[in-house]
């Protein structure tokens, strides 16, 4: 059994203060930082992701991190998925050094552009795509043509889910009602609930599904036998549109679960990793929303003649080094071979960790998708409502800070350790060894 949660929190003050004591440099930056950066950091989560004081970063070179004051990681966070590729890989640092010596942006396209379309069509199987910085403003864009394309208004989502920082996800509302602050174009089911979709999809005059094929933003819940099917199954039925978001799976298997699970969706969005990291994100789409995009297209008139209504692009989307990072990535890391053998790494890692909780005796469950493999504090859920209630603030923090005091940079508290494309089989025997030492700090 479990040390009392006395005893755990003791035990985290202790590796908080070592942690602190052992790292003065980024303490110092920090002070720095907050002369003129709200929390000291440029941008919230860096702060807010974790309860103990951030990290300043020097340089990062394969599976590992390397902070100010010389501590060296091993990542498993791999910066929320956006680095599964790994640190610094040769054939992307050459890359991105060829294209800023011939230049980074034009506003005009570039036959890298033509490349990197008929590769994730060849992964992917969606024949046609576009390009903006980031996965949260791919799922707008998709959100916006399929609006566009079945007008209707309302998107459907799932609890729990996470698909960018844009009012429509965020300020989403419960079926059928609308909160105070809550958005009315959105309404939310649970996973893995067939019959509440069905009723949303009957009810309300959907245009799209979004959804992850596995949720990943609540530790991770796996899709339930004919759950992925049935859904395809339903919008089809309603005319509802199905989009998937792979951000942080694609990098599960080559073609991502799109491909892997032959999921069929009418968009996909992929961010990411798929540049190795540089801002890109991508929305593929079938030839009937092309047509759309297509008939609907933004214009430049002056004076504005209002022609054409769907609002997307960017001034910097689809620039010449994110293309050219994204070709990298998908012909020289992302491949076939790098992605199968972090699958086999994943599944080697969960069977460290089965093996520790097995030891031990505890109640707990590994859960296991490829290269994505990690512990959860309870049963495997199959909502957002089960992973809430597996969940453990105080357990978490002391994990995350027990494991960076000893090499190890464990996942933010709503995901679980990712194994990089660059990692081996001592990075695996790394984590198992400060996995097993931690349980025995805290059991009895």
């Amino acid at each position: 059994m479990l040390k009392s949660k006395t005893r755990i929190n003791a035990l985290y003050e202790e590796e908080l203060g070592r942690f602190i004591a052992a790292r003065p440099r980024s303490r110092e930056l920090h002070l720095k930082a907050r002369q003129h950066m709200p929390n000291g950091v440029p941008m919230a989560w860096m702060k807010g992701l974790f309860d103990h004081p951030p990290l300043f970063i020097d340089h990062g070179e394969g599976a590992y991190i390397t902070d100010v004051d010389g501590h060296r990681y091993l990542d498993l966070n791999v910066a929320d998925m956006s680095m599964s590729p790994g640190y610094a890989p040769p054939a992307i640092v050459r890359t991105l050094s060829e294209q800023a010596a011939k230049g980074v942006q034009f506003l005009l396209p570039g036959e890298d552009s033509i490349t990197v379309s008929t590769l994730l069509t060849e992964r992917f199987l969606l024949p046609y795509w576009q390009y903006t910085l980031s996965a949260s403003t791919a799922n707008a864009e998709a959100m916006r043509l399929a609006r566009i394309a079945t007008s209707r208004q309302t998107i459907l989502m799932f609890h729990g889910g996470y698909h960018g920082h844009i009012d429509d996800w965020l300020m989403a509302s419960e079926m059928g009602t609308v909160k105070p602050g809550k958005h009315a174009g959105t309404l939310m089911v649970h996973f893995n609930d067939l019959a509440a979709v069905e009723k949303a999809l009957s009810e309300f005059d959907i245009a799209a599904v979004v959804a992850e094929p596995a949720m990943t933003n609540v530790n991770l819940v796996l899709p339930q036998n004919g759950f992925l099917d049935g859904l395809r199954a339903l919008t089809q039925k309603h005319g509802t549109l199905l989009i998937y978001d792979e951000t942080h799976t694609h990098v599960c298997a080559w073609g991502g679960l799109t491909r892997h699970w032959r999921l069929n969706p009418d968009i996909l969005v992929v961010g990411k990793s798929i540049a190795s990291g540089i801002p890109m994100g991508v929305y593929g789409m079938t030839k009937a929303l092309r047509d759309v995009m297509e008939s609907h297209i933004e214009v430049e008139r002056w004076p504005q003649s209002g022609e054409g209504d769907l609002a997307v692009g960017g001034t910097l989307f689809g620039n010449a080094l994110s293309m050219a990072a994204a070709r990298t990535t998908l012909t020289e890391i992302l491949t076939p071979e790098n992605q199968k053998r972090a699958a086999t790494l994943g599944a080697l890692l969960a069977d460290r960790i089965d093996a520790a909780i097995y030891k031990r005796q505890l109640p707990w469950t590994t859960h296991r998708l490829f290269c994505r493999s990690g512990l959860c504090y309870g049963k495997q859920p199959i909502n957002s409502m089960e992973a809430s209630r597996s969940a453990d603030f105080d357990l978490n923090r002391l994990q995350r800070i027990y494991f960076a005091n000893r090499g190890v940079w464990e996942a933010v508290a709503t995901a679980g350790p990712t194994v990089p494309l660059c990692a081996t089989g001592k990075d695996i025997d790394l984590y198992g060894d400060v996995l097993n030492a931690w349980l025995d700090e805290i059991v009895e």
